[in-house]
């Protein structure tokens, strides 16, 4: 199965990234040394992942070249001599190794040829062997994969780990920690997980696991101590309060990340999403038949992206699916011939009558601006807000032998309306950044009486888009309403008044629909 991803680079660390990923298996490396059959087989992988995967075509020279140079700014006294038949490796000025230069798009050979070259490298610098052959690889690909764009990356087994937990779900207890001056602190119990069967609270302090002292370890660490194979028991000490102290037994489940959090307020029903797992719609669909079967009739749905960076593909076209009953949800578009795929609304949409507005901000970003643009476009919700991240391009996730995985752009995404999400991303028919006096006003408007807020919104809507006669163009109108990355109480406040009058809220939703002029440009 292949995976994809759609997430920018500047959530990565948490572990947070949008997915359109394709994976096959790849059996890991295992223990022992790293022989050059390895090498080769790793490298030969990455070079047919790109070679056949990557959105542009890519000379496979300069991919090693670079990779290598990156690899040597750990030894100074080492250089690399690439002329068009030859390669040299040099130290100090004397040749250490020299190898044929293969064709640029001689696949097996170049492998081959990275293989020899990491060996010899190896052998004569203490200093980048001593970092570790993982380290190498990771070191080597950093440098391969920062030529082609700012989104593809390689992760060595271990971070490959943490990103498919991220995406996947991992064997753990379900709680979210914070570690904090030698001091492990409950932050959040997921319902429904061992911990909250466990009887587990917000605040409670771990001091040992499995009968190991936390005090030491930083918080990678103690995530790793509680984390394990599903179904393996874990003892917790647990300090609640001044001194009482408890013994708290659990089994480890298969945990994925809470990425949706809902509430209802005057009628209003409030959706935060976080990211885009494994378990994003399904989690949604459950709050909304709950909703349907406990609730009174709705006013409205605020979904709220802002600060969403994005996760799988699959996941933000399921979340548009749940609102729209028919179009286009996005489409996709690369070089290889299965990145070309469209995503259709399947008429299953749930709370179709319910008015909707969607919030964003400068931190949502691939799936997030899937989702917005999707309901932009189909009429569905109205985007408010500021314009968001402007990541428009698909990551496939390919594993490698040794455990790691490439993440490879490989497709850029269009919305129902025909535009490229890349670098324009998703600009808000009601803007709350930008122009501060402007924004101002229409927040007067909107607080008033009903023919006040109508006359504001849609004077809003359409100076946002260069008036009637002037449609602005994408690059125009983002400037207007400049990305922001504030998650303002503003937003959902003005939200929740457009629901107070909803022939205004009609009118406004009319009016934010794409211009044939925008459509085709």
């Amino acid at each position: 199965m292949s995976k994809q991803s759609i997430r920018p680079r500047f959530l990565l660390h948490a572990l947070q990234a949008l997915v359109l990923v394709a994976t096959v298996g790849c059996a890991p490396v295992t223990g022992g040394v790293v022989r050059e059959t390895d090498s080769r087989d790793i490298f030969l992988a990455g070079w047919n992942h790109i070679n056949e995967r990557y959105l542009d075509p890519v000379n496979l020279r300069t991919v090693t070249l670079d990779g290598f140079k990156e690899l040597l700014k750990d030894d100074a006294a080492l250089a690399l001599v690439a002329e068009e038949k030859a390669m040299r490796l040099m130290r100090t000025g004397s040749v250490v190794a020299e190898l044929r230069a293969p064709g640029e798009w001689e696949t097996q050979a170049w492998a081959d040829a990275a293989a020899r070259l990491l060996e010899a490298v190896r052998e004569t610098s203490p200093e980048i062997r001593a970092k570790g052959i993982e380290a190498n690889y990771e070191q080597i690909f950093r440098g391969s994969l920062a030529g082609l764009d700012k989104y593809s990356r390689y992760a060595g087994r271990e971070r490959a780990k943490q990103f498919r937990a991220a995406r996947e779900g991992f064997g753990g207890i379900g709680i979210s920690i914070r570690v904090e001056d030698a001091t492990t602190t409950v932050i959040a119990v997921h319902p429904n997980t061992p911990a909250s069967r466990g009887g587990l609270m917000i605040d409670d302090r771990i001091t040992h696991v499995d009968g190991e002292a936390l005090e030491k370890l930083d918080q990678n660490d103690v995530i790793l101590r509680l984390r394990g194979a599903v179904d393996t028991p874990v003892a917790l000490t647990v300090r609640r309060g001044a001194a009482q102290i408890n013994e708290v037994r659990l089994v480890r489940a298969h945990i994925v990340p809470p990425t949706v959090t809902t509430s209802i307020e005057g009628g209003i029903f409030y959706i935060k999403l976080s990211g885009f797992n494994q378990a994003s719609a399904a989690n949604l669909r459950r709050e909304i038949r709950r909703i349907e079967r406990e609730e009174p009739p709705l006013r409205g749905i605020i979904l709220d992206l802002r600060g969403n960076p994005g996760g799988l593909l699959d996941q933000a076209v399921a979340i548009s699916n749940i609102f729209l009953n028919q179009g286009r949800i996005v489409s996709t578009r690369g070089r290889h011939h299965e990145s070309y795929q469209v995503y259709d609304a399947t008429a299953s949409a749930r709370l179709a009558g319910v008015p909707m507005i969607v919030v964003v901000n400068g931190r949502s970003a691939s799936a997030s601006e899937i989702v917005a643009a999707a309901l932009r476009d189909g009429g569905r919700a109205i985007v408010l807000g500021s314009s968001s991240f402007g990541k428009g391009t698909v990551q496939t996730i390919l594993p490698m032998p040794n455990g790691g995985e490439m993440s490879l752009t490989w497709a850029r995404l269009l919305a129902p309306s025909g535009f490229a999400l890349q670098d324009q991303g998703v600009v808000p028919s009601v803007c709350t950044s930008g122009d501060a006096e402007r924004t101002s006003a229409l927040m007067a408007a909107v607080r008033g009486s009903e023919e006040a807020a109508g006359e504001g919104l849609i004077r809003h809507v359409r100076v946002a888009a260069g008036g009637s006669d002037r449609p602005l163009s994408g690059t125009d109108r983002r400037a207007a309403c400049p990305p922001s990355n504030d998650e303002k109480p503003l937003d959902v406040e003005l939200a929740r008044h457009l629901f107070a009058f909803p022939a205004v809220y009609a009118r406004t939703l009319h009016a934010s629909r794409p211009s044939l002029a925008e459509q085709l440009r």
